[in-house]
């Protein structure tokens, strides 16, 4: 009877690096179906980050590692429970390994959500990836040990250090033209906080258009949970005056608020528009207008940065940002 690789590993190690479940870690291992290439290169990097051999046969045994040591530590939002389950971190790691010479660097995972005081052990580490929100403390705590890092993150906040994102404030104003050009003149934003700066852009950029977006049509949400979307989206159903295109964060946002408006034979495109940002794979939806991130770009870029800081560590922090980039098929089609 063949062994199972998972004979001498800790599953729960191993998840707990990956942000997965003890069990996906198992089917991984022993290449079972129903696991995504994003999950499995997850797994496997977790794997390599504490020290097994992934490639080995049967039994997964520890191995020493020379290679350069690079941390990435992925500060996810507080609703972000399962972060590694989201494409966005997957994409981002994909980015990351295409800028990575495997034989030359050891990158080490850790999903991070405490304070700089408990910062996993970095006194063989490189250098320092921070994806998504990295607290003042953490950055602080890396810049006076003299640990080189970048961000990579599509929310900007106030970063002075080296940072790669997307431009949120000046998207929405360069969207903005082009809602206006087809016609839409009421616009709505349904939004969570932490993308106040997109609701900026946007009430920018319309009213440069002479056609300011009232405050009674701004729904700021407490966060990205989909559940806190459900009294804004209700409130605009009995309010019965819903605004010719409503902006949403995302596509599961999007779909969300297509599902509640359906209920009340409200169609999309037909009767309202929806505005959406993603950077899923695959083709983008016909119904929605689409701003698409390009979060595997993003990976790669941070990692080649990185690389240069490690090699000049005098050199001043940069601010790289990625454009996003419009798809509107239902227009096409239409014209």
């Amino acid at each position: 009877m063949k062994e199972k690789a998972t004979a001498g590993i800790k599953l729960a190690d191993v998840a707990r690096y990956a942000g997965t479940s003890a069990s996906t870690v198992s089917r991984v291992l022993n290449n079972q179906p129903g696991i995504s290439e994003a999950t499995r290169a997850i797994v496997l990097e977790a794997l390599r980050a504490i020290g097994y051999n992934p490639e080995a046969t049967g039994s997964v045994a520890p191995v020493r590692d020379s290679r350069t040591r690079i941390d990435i530590l992925i500060c996810p939002l507080a609703e972000q429970k399962n972060p590694m389950e989201l494409n966005y971190y997957g994409a981002m790691l994909k980015g990351i390994r295409q800028a990575t010479d495997s034989s030359k660097i050891n990158l080490k995972m850790t999903i991070f959500t405490g304070e700089a005081e408990t910062l996993p052990k970095s006194e063989n580490t490189a250098g320092v990836l921070l994806l998504e929100t990295p607290s003042e403390d953490l950055r602080r705590y890396l810049n006076e040990a003299k640990i080189p890092f970048v961000i990579l993150s599509n929310n900007t906040g106030t970063y002075s250090e080296d940072l790669v994102s997307v431009d949120k404030f000046g998207e929405s104003l360069r969207l903005c033209g082009y809602l206006a050009g087809i016609g839409i003149r009421r616009l709505g934003l349904l939004l969570p906080r932490i993308d106040l700066i997109y609701c900026e852009g946007f009430r920018c950029g319309m009213a440069r258009h002479g056609l300011p977006i009232a405050d009674s049509d701004i729904h700021l949400t407490k966060n990205t949970d989909l559940s806190h979307y459900v009294a804004p989206v209700h409130r605009m159903l009995e309010e019965g005056n819903l605004p010719e295109a409503l902006v949403v964060a995302s596509y599961a946002a999007a779909d969300f608020c297509t599902e509640m408006f359906r209920m009340k034979k409200i169609r999309v495109p037909e009767d309202i528009r929806l505005v959406a940002f993603t950077d899923e794979e695959g083709e983008d939806n016909p119904n929605y207008i689409t701003m698409r991130f390009d979060s595997v770009e993003m990976g790669r870029l941070a990692m080649e940065r990185l690389l240069r800081k490690i090699g000049q560590p005098e050199r001043k922090p940069h601010h790289i940002i990625v454009p996003m980039r419009f798809s509107m098929k239902q227009d096409k089609e239409k014209r």
